[in-house]
């Protein structure tokens, strides 16, 4: 038995070796026997053990035996050190990972400050050899009574690992979910949907790489994995919930129901057997087998297999005929219309005579039973203000009124003749209502000018030229050379916002023009604002006269910016508009040239002022049309049958020309809007 002062000079002696370390075996052989000396040399043992270990190979055996005595220690102290030197043991001696961390996997059983220390070993050891370690907890952890605290371990500390260090490598990750699938053949309930929650934090099982039909058939498989299949036992009926409602996620996914469903046909759904659940069983063995049906994607075979137990238990439950003494439990009855919803293209199976007499009497009485419902709810909503209770049975008689109106609604279409069935999409009332977007929620807000700019102000039209042609707005687009005009309609004036979006447009719309202007450059003069100053508001160099009480120096200056913003704006909308009035002018003048299609003619009506039927020619007005050309006039203001216009027979009644005396006119568009002046 070494003492302290012959476990320091062992160390010494290893120490000042360097790389003749391995040579002093003898030395190394004392700190091992510190295990079985004093508190002093147990800790300082557990110490020195795993620094010099890699230096002695032949000695690992008795080493590794020396720490766990010291694991089994009383004396607090020393267990604890010896506990958290494991972990570096194996790293210098990789071969010895199994045996350590099946120790730590015992050492679990302690409780308190203990069990945290062997579970942050044990933590560690796994994420240095995490196949090893994995291979440990699911062989030889979850047996015997060490069952729950290595679950326990596995749901925290490994999907923990998992999530940070682990899970880069997914060899890793298939490696341990291969290993849960292997445990979830013999486990419990709880046990079972702890293991499905991690299966479902898993990478692979978001990717899609994991074989989640092989999961399914292992959630059936686990319905009779304690034994035969009892109608009448409490723990086979929970382990059947159980088992759909960890499917269900697969159904979502587009995994066959097939196995489950075909489960419920051969043990469940036969009348003989349906007799002997209560009623709160069978509302929840048929809302399952109804969001089986309607998700999980089941193959024809499995729905007729089904499709008569269905009607078998319809006609059961309903009666055919209704009277006082008998009750129908409509939840039940929903069910049952939901999934014969999905046989509607079977009409031997709904054509039956029970059925249809059923479908009557569920018809009528779920129509009365509305009426009474609305009522019932009219009163409860009205007393919800005063009393709280009330507003609980509004919710319960919402409920009631969505069950009776859903099978109001599928009745009613099943006793159709079958050339006039739908398919119907209905909400089921066992779920949650679909929440109501606000209109309007999706509308893009209006652009708000980003702040420290100002808007686009409304472009001011351009002076009207001293032809008499009017300008066009600054917004409007550039004509090509040669294009005919078009009519110009008046334009509102836009919003603030619409403005800004048919600013950037109009910029888009007209490369050459204005391409190279910069950004204003804000001048700072030292006197008084010209626009908008008062005496009291000097520019951003001023001051106050003396006397005057402080005013607020930035709002003052954000009011001088925006006025003198809006100042340049005008002017540069001003400036746009005299350039594309000239461009347009150019383009008319282009158009002047070129010969124009021919007008079709129009015949234009006058009536007489002074109670002839006719006016003469020598006294008409001259009147100047938009569609003519300046200084035209129309056809009832020339004389004689060669002129442009209508002629005057010797009667005194208006003729047409004729085809060939009609010349071709020009259009202008600057002379559109003279008719409306005075010559």
């Amino acid at each position: 038995m070494a003492d302290l002062e012959t476990i320091y000079n062992a160390y010494n002696e290893i120490t000042d070796a360097g790389d003749n370390a391995p040579q002093h075996v003898e030395a190394y052989s004392h700190i091992i026997e510190g295990t079985q000396g004093t508190e002093g040399s147990k800790r300082l043992a557990a110490q020195f053990i795993p620094a010099f270990f890699k230096h002695f190979p032949t000695l690992h055996s008795r080493a590794i035996d020396g720490v766990f005595d010291l694991c089994e220690d009383e004396i607090t102290l020393v267990r604890q050190a010896a506990i958290k030197s494991l972990p570096s043991l194996c790293k210098d001696g990789p071969q010895h990972t199994i045996k350590i961390a099946d120790v730590l996997c015992q050492l679990l059983q302690l409780d308190g400050e203990d069990l945290a220390i062997v579970q942050g070993a044990l933590q560690t050891l796994l994420e240095q050899s995490p196949r090893e370690v994995l291979a440990v907890l699911f062989t030889q952890g979850i047996k015997g009574e060490l069952r729950s605290k290595t679950l326990s371990f596995i749901n925290n500390q490994v999907v923990a690992s998992f999530q940070t260090k682990l899970s880069q490598d997914p060899e890793i990750e298939l490696f341990f979910v291969e290993e849960i699938r292997k445990a979830m053949s013999s486990v419990s309930d709880s046990e079972l949907e702890a293991f499905a929650k991690i299966i479902m934090q898993t990478q692979l099982y978001h990717t899609g790489a994991l074989d989640l039909a092989g999961l399914s058939h292992i959630y059936v498989a686990h319905i009779t994995s304690e034994g035969h299949w009892k109608i009448n036992n409490p723990e086979s009926i929970k382990r059947v919930l159980v088992a759909g409602k960890l499917s269900m996620p697969l159904f979502q996914r587009n995994i066959s129901a097939d196995p489950l469903l075909e489960f419920f046909a051969a043990y469940i759904l036969p009348c003989n057997e349906f007799k002997q659940l209560t009623n709160e069983q069978r509302a929840k063995f048929l809302r399952l087998y109804t969001d089986s049906i309607t998700t999980g994607h089941p193959s024809l075979a499995v729905l007729r297999q089904a499709g008569r137990l269905v009607s078998d238990l319809l006609v059961m439950i309903v009666p055919a005929k209704q009277d006082d003494a008998s009750t129908v439990e409509f939840v039940q009855v929903e069910y049952l219309l939901f999934i014969l919803n999905c046989f509607t293209k079977d009409p031997d199976l709904l054509e039956r005579d029970e059925l249809v007499a059923r479908f009557r009497n569920l018809y009528s009485c779920t129509q009365i039973q509305l009426s009474r419902i609305k009522n019932e709810i009219k009163t409860a909503s009205a007393k919800a203000s005063r009393d709280a209770n009330q507003a609980a049975e509004v919710k319960k008689l919402m409920r009631i009124q969505a069950i009776h109106n859903n099978i109001h609604i599928l009745v009613a279409e099943f006793l159709r003749p079958k050339t006039l069935w739908t398919k119907l999409v209905l909400h089921p009332s066992w779920k949650p209502a679909p929440e109501v977007q606000p209109i309007g929620t999706n509308k893009k807000e209006d652009p708000k000018p980003a702040p420290g700019k100002t808007p686009n102000l409304p472009t001011k039209p351009a002076v009207k030229a001293a032809t008499g042609s009017s300008a066009k707005p600054a917004t409007q687009s550039y004509t090509k050379p040669g294009a005919k005009p078009t009519p110009q309609q008046p334009q509102k004036q836009p919003s603030q916002p619409q403005q800004q979006q048919g600013a950037s447009n109009k910029r888009k719309a007209e490369p050459e023009l204005n391409t190279n202007q910069k950004k204003p450059k804000i001048t700072r003069p030292h006197g008084p604002s010209a626009v908008g100053s008062t005496p009291m508001s000097n520019s951003l160099g001023g001051q106050a006269p003396k006397g005057a009480k402080q005013l607020d120096i930035h709002g003052q200056v954000q009011a001088q910016l925006q006025e003198r913003a809006k100042l340049q704006a005008r002017a540069k909308a001003e400036a746009q508009a005299k350039s594309l009035a000239q461009a347009q002018a150019q383009t008319q003048q282009q158009q002047r040239r070129q010969p124009q299609q021919q007008q079709p003619f129009k015949l234009y009506s006058q009536a007489s002022t002074k109670g002839h039927p006719m006016v003469s020619p020598k006294s008409s007005p001259r009147i100047v049309h938009g569609s003519h050309q300046r200084g035209r006039t129309s056809g009832f203001g020339s004389s004689g049958h060669g002129s442009y216009g209508a002629g005057w027979s010797k009667n005194g009644e208006l003729t047409s020309p004729s085809l060939m005396s009609r010349l071709p006119r020009r259009r202008d568009t600057n002379d559109r809007i003279n008719f409306l002046q005075p010559r």
